[in-house]
């Protein structure tokens, strides 16, 4: 038998198994604990080949039991090693949220100059994240717009269609040219890929209304103008079979309708583009269709998006267009 540990004793031992028992065989501190009993029993250099760990680790894990009891035997957390107080890392917090478009290393020069500190950029991306800002885009929101219409506007979509049980269709237009949206792709490394595009656009223009369970309708048209938004709508009733609640924006072309008694509209708060989820059904659309490409003819451009609009499936307009402020 190898040598047995000696700074612990057969009193010790006796305890570390009783206080095994109430721990049980799994978890970190059974290990080591284990560890601490087996060396004593079978001696060190054999626990160190099964365990493959080092004498040291085990004299460690002995002492600190033997000091501090069998919850010293847990994982210790590493102290930190941040070069800013609580107090100084509060300073940063102040300088984000004072200007949100600091970089790194304005950050870095000012805690050199102001709080006296090198740090690195690293360091203080990590203090950043530890108190949960991340380096993201913000959401666009119209400087004229208001706050608390769009909160009354929300609630009252939403008991409009718990109380009528209408589906909420949204409404928009955009606008869809020959020339090339340029936009994030696959490249190689290293070479700055040139992209076509074309003076002199021709345009069309899509009306679409969609759902948040996936349901949509869309016109392509040459214009917008309140008798191209008539011809949606008359298609649009063609459509439906009971009664919808249709959301739009307060364009003037959007005034003084003739809808049939199976379109209900509801006119969206000034300046809230970010309240209509068919924003963001344009994004996906323009993404898959006219992004970093040219068209050589409008004619081109309409088979091409309307090739797409047939390919896409309810489940993922659903997704696009998911409405969280009317969600059941």
């Amino acid at each position: 038998m190898g040598r047995k540990i000696t700074i612990i004793n057969a009193e010790d031992v006796m305890n570390a198994e009783n206080k095994l028992k109430e721990l049980g065989s799994c978890g970190i501190m059974a290990i080591r604990l284990k560890a601490v009993i087996a060396s004593y029993k079978h001696g060190i250099k054999k626990v160190c080949d099964v365990m493959d760990v080092s004498r040291d680790t085990i004299h460690k894990w002995t002492k600190h039991y033997l000091v501090s009891g069998v919850a010293a035997l847990q994982n210790q957390a590493k102290p930190s090693r941040c070069k800013l107080t609580k107090q100084q890392q509060s300073c940063v917090m102040r300088w984000v949220d004072e200007d949100p478009c600091s970089t790194l290393k304005t950050l870095v020069a000012r805690c050199e100059a102001e709080l006296g500190v090198k740090i690195g950029k690293s360091s203080i991306q990590r203090i950043l994240k530890s108190y949960g800002y991340s380096h993201i885009t913000g959401r666009k929101k119209h400087n004229k717009s208001d706050t608390e219409a769009q909160a009354a506007f929300k609630n009252k979509l939403k008991n409009l269609s718990l109380e009528s049980g209408m589906d909420v269709f949204f409404f928009d237009e955009s606008r869809f040219g020959t020339h090339s949206k340029i936009g994030r792709a696959w490249f190689k490394t290293g070479v700055r890929t040139a992209i076509p595009y074309r003076m002199g656009y021709k345009w069309l223009y899509l009306y679409t209304a969609a759902s948040s369970n996936g349901r949509n309708f869309t016109l392509i048209a040459d214009t917008v103008d309140k008798a191209s938004m008539q011809i949606f709508l008359d298609k649009f009733a063609q459509t439906l079979d009971k009664p919808v609640i249709l959301v739009m924006d307060n364009a003037p072309w959007h005034s003084n309708l003739n809808s049939s008694n199976m379109i209900n509209i509801v006119y969206l708060p000034s300046y809230s583009p970010e309240l209509n989820p068919v924003e963001r059904l344009w994004r996906y659309i323009k993404d898959h269709t006219i992004k970093n490409k040219i068209y050589e003819s409008i004619e081109a451009l309409e088979a091409d998006v309307s090739k797409f609009l047939l390919s896409i499936s309810q489940e993922t307009i659903r997704s696009i267009c998911h409405c969280n402020y009317i969600s059941l």
